[in-house]
């Protein structure tokens, strides 16, 4: 009887030391020793053990993933965040998490996924609003606008006036071409910020809303509050919509013999600011270029039938080339340029001039020959190769060869064409074709 006792009471005491070994909090808590000090391995081991206990406990799997994160085992890591969730649906934490692996992971939609399931769990209205806003943020970043303005709309009804939601509200509206909005949206930010020291917040709605003048083409508005946003980085986006830009780039297409673009651009300038002097100086340039020339091409056509020598000649083909293409003979202005280039075929200004002539009858191959062969001239000075970098832009974009079109824009980027050509660069990646 004694040793049937004996036996029974080594049994239950064999039974509970190996419960012990395996209660799951026990090997829990063995884990996180390991976790805390860095030895993600043996812990990712010991929470696998204590899950094979008990799986129902989402702590054990939010622990797992910390571990997997830190090894930067993404998948797994926002597995195991799943996993979490999937036990327990405000695990705020969980979802944090995963939307950080996510983000290292390079998924930013599912990262935005996530922190909206940290928007839906948490009970704060301040929390609620910075999640919400990561997730308006990722959405704006990677262009996706009309998730962005989904989103904007559900966060509304947390907040109606906030600043940073009514400035991409206003940005994806201009974005957009609905800048009617976007003004909207930038009277209630700016009245807001009225008294409240915030310049950069402040710049960022002046210029919102100046862009929105300027693409209605309500100029001087436009201008009135662009010259309020020049702070930090947003003096170059102010810069590219300027006075000073359209100066510089009417004199970009005067000195590519385009004068109807270069009066539109210098027009756009005046009604911006209209006393700037450069303004008035580079008007009555463009009026004397713009000047009909038909009496000045008639005498020089005369004089070619009189002259005799050879040298006087070429000179009068230079000038009639000229004097064509500046009144849109442009078929005239190659055959004189041709004839002139006879004589002096190194000339890289009459080249330029025939390639323009050529460009614009839609010959763009012809245009892109004679442009490289001025390229190609090791002389060229600054400003011929600059224009002619810039029209080979022209030349490849007409082609569609967009990459070739966007170096050349590149390599065009140089004294008054730098912001033009910068321009042109934008709109060829905004096609997304290269």
């Amino acid at each position: 009887m004694k040793i049937q006792l004996s036996t029974l009471l080594f049994l239950l005491l064999s039974n509970i030391h190996l419960f012990a070994q395996h209660d799951p909090l026990k090997v829990f808590a063995e884990a996180e020793t390991f976790r805390k000090s860095g030895d993600y391995k043996k812990a990712i081991d010991l929470y696998d053990y204590a899950i094979r206990i008990d799986s129902s406990k989402a702590s054990f799997f939010y622990a797992k993933g910390l571990c997997y994160a830190k090894i930067k085992d993404f998948d797994n890591a926002i597995f195991s965040f799943q996993k979490c969730v999937g036990l327990r649906t405000n695990f705020l934490q969980a979802y944090i998490y995963a939307a950080r692996c996510y983000n290292l992971a390079g998924k930013p939609f599912k990262e935005a996924e996530s922190y909206n399931e940290a928007y839906i769990h948490e009970k704060a209205k301040d929390i609620k609003l910075k999640y919400k806003k990561k997730v308006i943020q990722i959405y704006y970043l990677n262009k996706a606008y009309n998730q962005a303005m989904k989103h904007i709309q559900e966060a509304k009804s947390l907040v109606l006036d906030d600043i940073d939601l009514l400035l991409i509200e206003a940005s994806i509206n201009n974005k957009r071409e609905e800048h009617l909005q976007a003004l909207k949206s930038m009277i209630v930010a700016i009245r807001k910020l009225e008294g409240q020291n915030a310049p950069q917040l402040l710049a960022q709605c002046h210029y919102e809303m100046g862009f929105a003048y300027h693409e209605l083409g309500e100029y001087e508005k436009a201008w009135s509050n662009l010259r309020k946003a020049k702070y930090g980085k947003l003096k170059l986006k102010v810069a590219r919509v300027s006075p000073q830009y359209y100066i510089d780039a009417a004199i970009c297409f005067m000195e590519l013999y385009d004068y109807d673009t270069s009066e539109k651009l210098l027009t756009i300038a005046r009604r911006m600011e209209e006393n700037l002097t450069s303004i008035h100086t580079l008007s009555a340039k463009l009026t004397d270029k713009k000047t009909g020339k038909s009496a000045v091409i008639q005498e020089l056509e005369k004089s070619l039938q009189a002259v005799t020598d050879d040298n006087v000649k070429t000179e009068i083909y230079r000038k009639l080339c000229l004097a064509q293409l500046e009144s849109w003979y442009y078929k005239d202005a190659a055959i004189s340029a041709t004839s002139y280039l006879a004589s002096k075929p190194n000339d890289y200004n009459i080249k330029f001039v025939k390639a323009v002539a050529s460009y614009r009858m839609g010959k763009f191959s012809e245009s892109e020959k004679l442009l490289k062969s001025i390229l190609s001239n090791k002389a060229i000075d600054q400003g011929t190769q600059t224009k002619t970098y810039f029209l080979l832009g022209q030349v490849f974009n007409d082609l569609g060869r967009l990459k070739e079109a966007k170096d050349a824009f590149k390599r065009s980027a140089f004294g008054p064409f730098r912001l033009v050509a910068a321009k042109e660069i934008e709109k060829i990646e905004a096609t997304g074709n290269i």
